[in-house]
């Protein structure tokens, strides 16, 4: 029961938080039953060289496409703007392919700023997803603080195969 309280607790902080983009701690994943907030680019780089398999996660880059053509982390898959439509319908895509497993794959949200990732967490949570993880800083400032850790690549979106 406590651990739904804090859940319940943690939706309700995370949207007046998200609302003025400002995160002041991010809580590991088994406080929250699934969801994780990364708040800097070495927790990102130390996240996404933690898995075993690319296949155990999908990286959802929701800048805008001109943006994503210039430079994006190599796995990642470019929704253009982040809609909640075009987020439903690319996950679905990937789920008929074999790429994506609802609530087994984890979802990492991106963006220019923070703020479209913040709505896309919010709407997937809404909806049910239990992988979600919201990177709280936009691509500007992980490139700011960029170390190498994971290889970035230019040009279009490899979602062009699902």
């Amino acid at each position: 029961m406590m651990r739904y309280l804090r859940i319940i607790f943690f939706i309700a902080c995370f949207s007046i938080l998200a609302a003025s983009v400002f995160v002041v701690a991010a809580p590991k994943c088994s406080d929250t039953g699934g969801y994780l907030i990364i708040a800097d680019t070495d927790e990102l780089e130390e996240h996404l060289n933690g898995f075993e398999s690319k296949n155990e996660r999908v990286l959802l880059d929701l800048r805008d496409d001109e943006d994503f053509k210039k430079v994006h982390i190599g796995e990642a898959i470019n929704i253009d703007g982040g809609s909640e439509d075009s987020l439903v319908e690319m996950l679905n895509k990937m789920e008929d392919n074999g790429r994506y497993v609802r609530n087994e794959t984890e979802i990492i949200l991106m963006c220019y700023s923070g703020k479209r990732a913040a709505d896309a967490f919010n709407f997937l949570v809404k909806e049910g997803y239990l992988k979600v993880t919201y990177v709280t800083f936009g691509f500007e400032e992980y490139m700011e603080g960029y170390s190498g850790g994971i290889s970035l690549e230019s040009g279009e979106c490899k979602c062009k195969e699902y």
